[in-house]
């Protein structure tokens, strides 16, 4: 099953993050505590997240992190910076994970810990309008 979502509440959270046979979820915008995110964090069959255009706190990356079938992160137009992708940890099935338009400098990203994993990794260029792919 496949969820996308603009501008979510709570409520909607909640009860989208119950659902048992969600593989995809999507969404941007919105305001929302990202605790309503906490019962994802039993869904063994998520494979991709999309929170995109908003900004992410610790809880949301607490959520990230406990998805081990997680293989597309997509961060793209929020807050995270290359300490809160360390944070995310290990994440051993990632192969795609999109920072464009975050808080993310190249210089400071070095080799995250599911790097050795991934395969591909997008990033801004100097150039903000552009994006460009990053293969670790």
């Amino acid at each position: 099953m496949e969820v996308r979502l603009q501008n979510p509440d709570n409520a909607l959270l909640e009860v989208v993050a119950a659902l048992p046979y969600m593989r995809t979820l999507n969404f941007a915008g919105g305001d929302y505590d990202f605790h309503s995110l906490d019962r994802l964090k039993t869904n063994p069959l998520l494979i991709e997240l999309a929170i995109v255009g908003r900004p992410i706190n610790a809880a949301a990356i607490d959520v990230v992190r406990s998805l081990p079938a997680l293989r597309r992160l997509n961060l793209m137009r929020t807050n995270i910076s290359a300490a809160g992708v360390a944070a995310l940890g290990a994440q051993p099935r990632l192969l795609e994970l999109n920072l464009v338009h975050t808080d993310v400098k190249l210089s400071e990203f070095g080799r995250p810990a599911f790097a050795k994993n991934s395969a591909q990794t997008e990033l801004a260029t100097s150039c903000e309008r552009n994006g460009r792919w990053f293969t670790t």
